[in-house]
């Protein structure tokens, strides 16, 4: 059932891979300001990618169920959402209009379309995980 999901998660890892070569085509000057969003996001990021993988001491998620720990209780892409708060840090970071341009016209509407794609994926597989929908939002709790 995961195979679908993971298998197609090199597309994200290419999505991360055109972030950093935008990120340094437009470097001038590192503005320190964004600097505490792109650890948090690495941090939420690393974190969560260790509980999907069982790294950190969790169970590896089963066949048959989905996580529910650490912002999977809140939120229901958690990895996703780090990847935005990524792209928000190195724009404020690096002052680039263009770099904001990628991350709204192109980086949000891609994993906004990826995450709706796994969550019909989980609907289609998993019977409670479109009871765990109306508890939990995509990206940011009680809000999207």
């Amino acid at each position: 059932m995961f195979d679908e999901i993971h298998s197609s998660l090199n597309s994200v890892k290419l999505v991360l891979v055109l972030s950093v070569l935008i990120f340094i085509m437009t470097f001038n000057t590192i503005i320190i300001t964004g600097l505490p969003l792109i650890i948090t996001g690495a941090v939420i990021y690393a974190y969560h990618i260790g509980v999907q993988t069982g790294l950190w001491g969790s169970q590896k998620r089963q066949e048959n169920s989905f996580i529910k720990d650490g912002l999977y209780k809140y939120i229901r892409h958690p990895v996703y959402l780090s990847i935005l708060i990524i792209h928000l840090g190195v724009v404020l970071s690096i002052n680039s209009l263009a770099f904001l341009l990628y991350t709204g016209i192109l980086v949000f509407p891609y994993l906004y379309l990826r995450a709706s794609v796994e969550d019909n994926i989980l609907i289609k597989k998993l019977p409670d995980y479109a009871k765990s929908m109306k508890t939990t939002k995509m990206f940011i709790p009680k809000v999207l």
